[in-house]
């Protein structure tokens, strides 16, 4: 029998590359896309967008016919569809991904709560009622390796809860939603995917959305930043969306003994870059590439002695400091992700993520040629090596 895959937050990074990733990889394997929009044609304008980047040699009719749209909303009680749409869901999903998460760090706990610890505990409700009344292999959440939280060190997979305190309540809200999703793990078959910092696409550049490291990198390439609280050695775990689809792919639907486990998706401790590196390269590109003045190197000033050289900003300076803040704790604590259970599932296959620098320029091109999103460009992944 096919596989019919219910995929929470198709539109975002992780998603619209696992729609890709799963529709050029297996003929017979349906999607269920839950997209919110105010209208049908608003939610198929939506689909086609996150259609756009297969490569041309994908059948388009093909695709559309393996791929079902439910307009709904991971917030509301059973998504807002109706009674019978929900219990028909349940009686078929092989596989439930939940990747719908609000990604904002400024949002209060309570926002970040409404969309992402009450929506994993919609996605918990179907994923037990498939359980019961269908036929459910699989429930995938995909959660953050940032968990972890302010910890500095070495961070394994098996653990969550160490008391830490969070930089933001992103990451908060991860943690609990984690937690939600574990009070199951001895009756629903759970596992759960911790990426670190994702880039765009290592072959195309491509991302549908420019938070999280795409902010700091667009005021830098503005020129506006002259300094940063932190240490320009401080250890950052960075891999592309491609690496991250394609090991939970592989994880998921061609590895066995999977279930009930946790994966971080992530460099690893070995060869990871750092934040200084990343602010370098990003302002050596800009300024091989702009035309416009030269761009100073953005220096790293610790932050208890950081107070005398915001003396020196200029207002919009200022201004761009204050919303970078959130990023602060990024910028001076050093940790990194045990990998063991990532890599033995990945044995003997090429899925590896490469270092940063050998992909920066690619998701940096990306970044102008869209206007760090305000363009629409045509891209298209290149096809799967089969």
């Amino acid at each position: 029998m096919s596989d019919i895959v219910f995929l929470t937050g198709a539109t975002g990074l992780v998603g619209q590359t696992l729609v890709s990733k799963i529709m050029q990889a297996d003929n017979n394997t349906s999607l269920v896309l839950l997209i919110r929009g105010d209208s049908d044609s608003e939610v198929e304008n939506r689909l086609d967008k996150l259609l756009s980047p297969l490569p041309p040699s994908t059948d388009p009719d093909h695709v559309r016919k393996r791929i079902k749209i439910i307009r709904g909303d991971i917030t509301l009680n059973q998504f807002g569809v109706s009674g019978a749409a929900y219990k028909n869901l349940a009686s078929k999903v092989t596989h439930i991904i939940h990747s719908a998460a609000s990604v904002k760090f400024h949002l209060s706990l309570e926002q970040a709560r409404a969309v992402n610890v009450i929506g994993t505990k919609e996605v918990i409700a179907l994923a037990r009622l498939a359980q019961t009344k269908g036929q459910l292999k699989h429930f995938a959440f995909i959660s953050t390796a940032y968990v972890s939280g302010e910890r500095r060190g070495l961070i394994k997979e098996d653990e969550l809860d160490r008391g830490q305190h969070f930089s933001n309540t992103y990451e908060q809200t991860k943690l609990e939603s984690e937690k939600l999703i574990l009070r199951f793990s001895d009756t629903l078959p759970t596992t759960i995917f911790r990426p670190s910092n994702i880039a765009g696409d290592s072959k195309t550049g491509l991302t549908p959305s420019f938070n999280g490291l795409y902010t700091p990198l667009k005021f830098i390439s503005r020129g506006l930043v002259k300094y940063l609280p932190g240490l320009h050695n401080t250890a950052l775990d960075v891999v592309p969306v491609d690496f991250v689809c394609d090991a939970l792919f592989h994880i998921l639907f061609r590895s066995e003994d999977s279930v009930g486990r946790i994966y971080h998706l992530a460099y690893g401790k070995n060869n990871r870059t750092t934040v200084g590196e990343i602010a370098d390269l990003a302002v050596d590109y800009f300024n091989q590439t702009s035309k416009q003045r030269q761009i100073p190197r953005v220096k790293f000033i610790p932050k208890e002695s950081s107070r005398a050289e915001e003396k020196l900003l200029n207002h919009q300076e200022r201004r761009t400091l204050e919303a970078l803040r959130v990023y602060v704790p990024h910028l001076e604590i050093s940790k990194s992700f045990d990998t063991t259970n990532t890599r033995a599932k990945l044995e003997g296959t090429d899925i590896t993520p490469p270092p940063f620098k050998k992909y920066h320029k690619t998701i940096l091109k990306y970044c102008f040629l869209t206007n760090w999103g305000k363009r629409d460009i045509n891209v298209t992944a290149p096809p799967l090596d089969h």
